[in-house]
């Protein structure tokens, strides 16, 4: 293994950032989801 082979922001590829971003997006959708759902019950 070489030194700063994945220390840096150069070694941080897909692999570590893809599934982080999934999580985040997934949490995103499913809150304003359940917000849009909360405010249509509001509106009847």
């Amino acid at each position: 293994m070489h030194a700063g082979e994945r220390g840096g922001p150069a070694g941080s590829g897909v692999e570590e950032t893809g599934p982080g971003a999934a999580l985040v997006a997934g949490s995103v959708g499913t809150v304003h989801r359940l917000a849009r759902r909360r405010t249509d019950e509001d509106d009847t």
